[in-house]
């Protein structure tokens, strides 16, 4: 029945991204000649699926070999692959659907516009569904490696084209800033880590209730593509997404309160996924009423925070970490319209753009309440790979002995690095501003530098932090790093002003969970490096500090470089402001 149930859902998923890819081309008008006018988006998006496509391939021939630590892994490699062509597929799903928008022959109506973002949004949920489904019916016998390698894949490349467009976006209107990418990365490994819990808390014989969250996700394609045809053509961008996500909760609590008795042998699955409900939609109402990026509104960010931690509680106490799961994931009926609304300010600010009208307003748009909602759910689900942690290395929730002092330093560690990498990205962004007004090819070059070496830092950190605070300190200073990263990931929900459009926090958030996840698969490649002797430990923390300050110094130094090669600077003193 659980494998019935995994080929029904990959069917669903299948069909969600027929859909997205075949409706909207009824909608919008037939393509011009105008081949040109998406040139720009074309070159940066061919970029990144190269790179997200050479990076997969790396790192998946890194597992390749049949001794340790790998010898245990495969699974993992080849989750990272699903995972990864998952994300590079929604690359080209958004940009084949923005590319008809801005190649139209005539201006595409409101509505139009609309139908397509919601569109998206099936096809993007349809992607989160469908490698986790292949995972299940492929890996069923190291399952875990295998999620979490899909989760693992799916984020790192999603950061990857996160940070491209954000970038390029910067020296180019046209481009979008990748945020729509980083929603489905944190729907994903959301989907990932309930699915973990699943096999983790029920044994072989109740192999249903496993799977419950990817027939939770499969619910909501279905219910965004029926919201497609009956919402698209709302007076309103806002009423058309809200519908949606109301639409998507109607149809989730009914499928809970019919079929979740019948599937999971403990009571309380339906509660635990009302309650998601009810807590995203309360949340969104908050952020519409009392915008967190206004000033003097920040309140609204700790009472969404006080809510998604009273949800946590519940549902833990419910049914554990599973609980926690299934309720992330009934949240996401709110983030579904959450993705429309994002992918909608990108195909109106490129349907402005090249029929020459204003653009939709930054901060009066329902994108500005998905991108609040969204980050509320990435804290969510970094506190669900924090439980995810303590289910996998068991021992580590319950032996306390000397845990105090390691895990405290573990959590300084975990606090710090994320906001770090949020200042490190807004002044990279900052500098590419001052690009603006350089030949195009030169500030192309300068962004994909940019881009190139704030994903390899990212990277070094999701690798390195882990490793060196579990050499150093040992497993249970990992408790803490990851309790830390949560931390941060709560503080970078507050408003932190204007500086680089929030573009580093938000990206920062994603490399945060891009971390937990680093930390919750590879920590048992630590453990045997736990005895070592303390000089040791010092000699590689010694080497770890140099390492993570020449990363910071060449990062800083490429990007002065490429934005003064880029401006065509010679002698002292010009380009100096970077700090």
């Amino acid at each position: 029945m659980d494998a019935a149930l995994a080929w029904v859902v990959l069917g669903v998923s299948l069909a969600g991204l027929s859909f997205a890819v075949l409706v909207p081309g009824f909608w919008l008008p037939l393509p011009g000649t105008a081949a040109e006018d998406g040139d720009a988006e074309r070159a940066t998006t061919r970029l990144l699926l190269v790179t997200g496509a050479a990076v997969a391939l790396v790192l998946f021939l890194a597992t390749l070999p049949a001794h340790a630590p790998w010898s245990s892994g495969q699974a993992l490699g080849r989750g990272y692959l699903l995972g990864a062509a998952g994300a590079l597929m929604a690359v080209a799903l958004l940009h084949h659907l923005r590319a008809r928008v801005v190649m139209a022959s005539r201006e595409p109506a409101p509505a139009a516009l609309q139908l397509t973002a919601i569109c998206g949004a099936v096809g993007l949920l349809s992607l989160g569904v469908l490698p986790l489904a292949l995972a299940v019916l492929l890996f069923p016998a190291s399952i875990i490696d295998a999620l979490l390698g899909v989760a693992l894949g799916g984020v790192l490349t999603a950061l990857l084209a996160r940070l491209g467009y954000a970038f390029h976006a910067q020296t180019a209107p046209e481009i979008p800033d990748g945020a729509t990418l980083q929603g489905w990365a944190v729907y994903l490994a959301t989907l990932a880590g309930a699915l973990a819990f699943g096999f983790y808390h029920f044994p072989p014989p109740q192999a249903l209730a496993r799977i419950v969250p990817l027939g939770l996700g499969a619910a909501m394609i279905l219910a965004v593509a029926a919201a497609a045809g009956l919402f698209g053509a709302a007076r309103t961008p806002a009423r058309a997404f809200v519908c949606t996500g109301v639409l998507s909760a109607l149809v989730l609590a009914l499928l809970s309160a019919v079929m979740l008795p019948r599937w999971v042998p403990e009571s309380g699955a339906v509660a635990v996924v009302l309650l998601g409900i009810g807590t995203a939609f309360l949340s969104t109402l908050l952020a519409a009423t009392l915008p967190p990026g206004k000033a003097g509104m920040g309140e609204s960010a700790g009472i969404a925070g006080l809510m998604l931690l009273g949800l946590y509680v519940t549902a833990f106490d419910w049914l554990r970490g599973y609980g926690v799961g299934l309720a992330l994931v009934g949240a996401w009926v709110a983030g579904s319209g959450g993705l429309a609304a994002l992918y909608w300010r990108g195909l109106a600010r490129a349907s402005a753009l090249r029929w020459q009208r204003p653009a939709p307003e930054g901060g009066s748009e329902p994108a500005s309440v998905a991108l609040f909602l969204h980050h509320l759910l990435a804290v969510g689900l970094l506190a669900l790979l924090f439980r995810l942690f303590l289910e996998r290395y068991r021992p580590l929730a319950t032996d306390l002995s000397l845990t105090v002092h390691f895990t405290f330093v573990g959590l300084v560690v975990g606090a710090l690095i994320p906001l770090w990498i949020a200042e490190s990205l807004e002044r990279s962004v900052a500098r590419l501003r001052r690009v603006s007004a350089a030949p195009a090819a030169q500030r192309r070059g300068a962004a994909s530098a940019a881009g190139l070496f704030a994903a390899a830092g990212i990277a070094f950190w999701a690798v390195g932090a882990p490793a060196a605070v579990g050499i150093a300190w040992g497993m249970r200073s990992l408790v803490g790093l990851l309790a830390g990263l949560l931390v941060a990931g709560v503080f970078l929900l507050f408003p932190r002003g204007e500086r680089g459009k929030g573009i580093g926090a938000q990206a920062s958030l994603l490399a945060t969970v891009l971390i937990a996840l680093a930390t919750v698969q590879l920590a048992h490649l630590l453990e045997p490096l736990g005895v070592l002797h303390r000089e040791v430990r010092v000699t590689v923390l010694g080497v770890f500090a140099v390492l993570a300050v020449l990363s910071m110094l060449l990062g800083q130094w490429s990007a002065r470089g490429a934005c003064k090669a880029a401006f065509r600077l010679e002698g002292e003193g010009e380009g100096t402001d970077g700090r």
